[in-house]
């Protein structure tokens, strides 16, 4: 987490309010500013439903406060108002979506492209597809001509939403409209398909109009952890290893989704090899892959008691190395947080110091399970030299 974030989450605890840490009204200074305030705010707490809800109450706020600077004289853009829209997209209400389009358009905001193409994503997201093309039709009614943006936001949700034949109507659509698909188009093309083959004749189909990069693969490799085909996957990424493109190099979520694959599989030696191999190429981990790592040391760590103490050690140093690379996002600490209450209760202190020296507010998750830890150890072996000696 940026230092940014880490202090509007500050902020946030304290009541600071938007308008008082906003800085210049212009219209990327305030996206920028509401993005921060709205993801600092929702992740002071852990709850998935105190999280949307807070962000439904934070964004109908922020309306507010934009309806106000416009009646000020302010300039408001519509990069803000679509701001506060995807601020609901990204922490799970698209449904509140519509209602807060409807009250832009009735307090005279600005929404623009940007705002349509966040309701028609809005309807694809919750699976209504009748909406999602009426959405499109009302654009142009409107004067406002689709996008490519506008496809590829409905392409990616239809995608999540389990509707691949609606992407691939979309992605008709686009061409028909005359639009040249970008390299978007086709990765959220990709990612929609519901088995291996079809998936790889995409990218061969959009290989013969432009060079496939690692971004495309990535989708590939997570066509084939939905269809948890490993063999797949391994020859996939072997074929990243290899090429001489640098654009298709593996990058960090490559791994991150290998791992995760094999998670699936409950094959949690295979995670911990291919993170091994992460390592090996110097690619740098994120939160998601340090977690999927901790879940494997987990599910290791409790099938086979006499190796605990070596997986406890592997984990704590992982997480460590983790935090020293400043990533203290909150499932990241909630995961290692319910590990070592689990595992290693005694290295709780230890660790909880460790965050302190690095500046790191210690969450109250944290702190709960530390308390509700009833089986005190003894404190690990140095960690990082266990580490070093298992190879990772």
């Amino acid at each position: 987490m940026n230092s940014v974030l880490r202090s509007v989450q500050r902020e946030a605890r304290a009541g600071v309010t938007f308008a008082e840490r906003k800085g210049p009204l212009s219209d990327s200074n305030v996206a920028h500013n509401l993005k921060n305030l709205i993801n600092g705010a929702v992740m002071c707490t852990s709850d998935s439903k105190r999280r949307s809800k807070q962000a439904y109450q934070l964004t109908f706020k922020v309306l507010k406060y934009l309806q106000d600077e416009k009646d000020r004289g302010s300039r408001v853009g519509e990069r803000a108002v679509t701001t506060a829209m995807w601020g609901l997209m990204k922490h799970g209400l698209p449904r509140a979506v519509p209602r807060l389009f409807r009250h832009a358009e009735a307090s005279s905001l600005p929404v623009g492209v940007m705002g349509w193409n966040t309701l028609a994503g809005s309807f694809a997201a919750v699976g209504n597809v009748r909406k999602m093309w009426g959405t499109i039709g009302k654009m142009r009614e409107s004067g406002v001509a689709p996008n490519i943006h506008t496809y590829n936001t409905c392409i990616g949700q239809c995608s999540r939403a389990g509707q691949p034949q609606e992407c691939f109507a979309l992605f008709k659509a686009l061409v028909k409209d005359g639009l040249t698909p970008d390299s978007n188009s086709w990765m959220r093309l990709i990612a929609a398909c519901g088995a291996v083959n079809q998936a790889h004749e995409v990218l061969n189909a959009m290989s013969r109009q432009r060079p496939p990069t690692y971004v495309h693969y990535n989708a590939l490799l997570g066509v084939c952890m939905k269809c948890r085909d490993a063999p797949s996957a391994e020859f996939f990424f072997n074929t990243m290893l290899t090429t001489r493109d640098k654009d298709c190099r593996p990058n960090t979520i490559t791994f991150t989704t290998l791992m995760s694959l094999y998670r699936a599989k409950d094959d949690f030696s295979s995670v911990v090899e291919v993170y091994s191999r992460m390592r090996k190429y110097a690619i740098t981990p994120n939160a998601a892959t340090y977690v999927v790592f901790l879940g494997a040391c987990d599910e290791m760590a409790s099938r086979d008691s006499s190796d605990t103490q070596r997986f406890v050690n592997v984990a704590v140093a992982a997480f460590k190395q983790a935090l020293a690379e400043g990533l203290d996002e909150l499932p990241l600490i909630a995961t290692a947080a319910r590990f070592l209450a689990k595992h290693q209760p005694g290295a709780m202190e230890e660790v909880r110091q460790y965050m302190e020296g690095l500046d790191i507010d210690v969450p109250t998750l944290y702190d709960d399970a530390w308390r509700e830890s009833t089986t005190p150890r003894p404190p690990p072996p140095d960690v990082e030299a266990a580490c070093a000696a298992h190879g990772i």
